[in-house]
Order: C-alpha cells, then structure tokens, then sequence
C-alpha cells in the first residue's frame, strides 16, 4: 500500500490487525442500543408515536 502524505509517496505494510479490523459502520439513528444484557419484557411505544425525551419505550429484565 502506498500511503501520500504532501508530495511523498510512503510504502507500507499491512498487518493482519489492520485487515482483520471490524470496519466503519455509520451510526443508524433508527437503532436502540442496551448497555447492558437483559431480556426485552415488553414494548411500550407504538410505531408513529411522538416520543419525548425521557420518555419509556420498553421495559429490559437484566440481572441488576
């Protein structure tokens, strides 16, 4: 791989890190992410609903 940086050309190497890396992902606003592991209990936004922040939407049984 040739990297440019200004007018200098740099050869490199890639490590098998560097090709085995998990790639870029944009994020997806339409996702909700738990922090913790748990179990979905029920749902309690309907699709097409306005939500407020702070809102609930679901209800997560974890283990604390």
């Amino acid at each position: 791989m040739t990297l440019k940086i200004g007018e200098t050309d740099y050869k490199t190497l890639l490590t098998s890190k560097f090709s085995n890396r998990k790639p870029y992902v944009p994020y997806d606003h339409k996702k909700i992410f738990s922090y913790i592991p748990g179990t979905v209990v029920k749902i309690l936004a309907v699709k097409g609903e306005t939500l407020d922040p702070g809102d609930a939407i679901a209800i997560i049984d974890a283990m604390k």
